[in-house]
């Protein structure tokens, strides 16, 4: 039934469902406007709206000339074309203004926006990735620029799901098959992001490899080894980084990118916001003393901006944490034992959690939802109230997990006292 095709009604239009006369699931549903005949919209079933005109040839062959997509071309806008396009085919008949169209859309998109991936890739960065935090800004667009490196000049709807596999075997033919996916994940987001505004993107096939989650804990004694190491390397930022990385659980870039507008030391917190927490909500993180200790030190150093950022007076955060690894891992073999069996940064997140259940009977629960951050099923309002009953809880956890952490790099430790009678080794 045709309505009146108007932002508002246009906007409520649901993404194409039920099925065909065959049985198959319909592609698409047409809207016809109910004042301007020949003016319609069709809906993809994903939602994806694009206006255009139709009418029939001379030969009865009905022709359809695309507008553009919505909301980059409002109804009104579209409605305006829609207006001037039909009037052209009453004059120069349906093929001639379809043709006509054409060539005035690619004219458009030449002096309007340029569909080559290198300057699509550099209005993404400015437009859409200021959005994520510094790290993930640097890794996204870095990615994105590794995988097109060879493709800049090229027109975006010329790119190929045989180069972007091509491209991503880089990182599977070196096992590295999460970051293949990831990259994998960023193209296809570039993509749909280029869509949205109206530049013609090809239909690529984005294969993800299966990965295998990592499960790797490291002992004990191979946490004192990584520690001890960690102690002896001549870094301006990176050792204290490991151990803050050691003493909260917090992901990698959550401490690099550690501000000191978001360290409390009187109340003894870190306030997290949200756009920098992988699960979107922001995170209030006691900090144990030792935690205090070292942050108070590095006060004394970089008093503002980042904290772990002597190397650049706190204007820039802290990276280059795969070439300074080779360091650690360094250090750690020339250690009694010899090097350790692989391990990468982000199992020490995995090995903190671990030790906090074993070695301090912490609650599972806690340390998963309130020191790892990972979101649960339960309601917002709960989740909050949760939040503030158990901060307390926390506290205390990391407090003995600061005074066991102290400990594993102390002489001749046999035990720690935890309070109430409680004693590990």
């Amino acid at each position: 039934m045709p309505i009146k095709l108007n932002e508002r009604n246009v906007a409520a239009i649901k993404p194409a469902s039920g099925v065909t006369a065959s049985g198959q699931p319909k592609r698409d549903e047409v809207h016809t406007d109910s004042e301007l005949r020949g003016f319609a919209l069709r809906v993809s079933r994903t939602g994806k709206k694009t206006f255009f005109v139709q009418k029939d040839n001379k030969l009865g062959k009905t022709r359809r000339v695309a507008i553009g997509p919505w909301p980059a071309i409002s109804a009104e806008e579209a409605r305006g074309r829609a207006k001037v396009l039909l009037a052209g085919m009453h004059t120069e008949g349906v093929d001639e203004i379809a043709s006509a169209n054409s060539r005035r859309r690619r004219a458009s998109a030449d002096d309007e926006q340029s569909d080559l991936i290198r300057d699509l890739l550099e209005s993404y960065k400015a437009k859409h990735l200021q959005s994520y935090g510094e790290h993930s800004r640097n890794m996204t667009y870095s990615g994105l620029c590794r995988v097109f490196a060879d493709h800049g000049d090229l027109r975006l709807k010329d790119f190929t799901t045989a180069d972007l596999t091509n491209a991503t075997d880089f990182w599977r033919d070196k096992g590295q098959m999460v970051t293949a996916n990831r990259r994998t994940e960023q193209v296809r987001t570039f993509v749909n992001w280029c869509e949205q505004r109206g530049v013609a993107v090809p239909h690529l096939r984005y294969h993800r490899t299966k990965e295998k989650s990592r499960d790797r804990v490291l002992e004990v004694s191979e946490m004192v080894r990584v520690l001890a190491a960690n102690d002896t390397l001549d870094h301006l930022d990176y050792p204290d980084c490991i151990r803050l990385l050691v003493l909260t659980g917090l992901r990698r870039t959550e401490v690099s990118e550690l501000h000191w507008s978001e360290v409390d030391l009187e109340n003894r917190v870190l306030n997290i916001p949200a756009a920098r927490m992988k699960n979107g909500l922001a995170a209030r993180v006691p900090l144990s003393g030792a935690a205090v200790e070292l942050l108070e030190h590095r006060r004394k150093f970089v008093p503002s901006g980042y904290v772990f950022a002597r190397w650049s007076n706190g204007k820039r955060a802290f990276s280059g944490f795969s070439r300074l690894k080779v360091d650690l891992d360094a250090a750690i073999a020339t250690q009694e034992g010899g090097a350790l069996e692989h391990w990468v940064h982000h199992d020490l997140r995995r090995t903190v959690a671990t030790l906090m259940v074993e070695k301090l009977d912490a609650d599972p629960t806690v340390v998963d939802m309130h020191i790892l951050h990972h979101v649960s099923t339960t309601s917002g309002v709960a989740r909050t109230y949760n939040r503030a009953k158990r901060l307390e809880k926390v506290r205390t956890i990391l407090d003995d997990w600061g005074r066991y952490v102290t400990s594993l790099t102390a002489e001749n430790v046999v035990s720690v006292d935890f309070g109430e009678g409680r004693a590990r080794t």
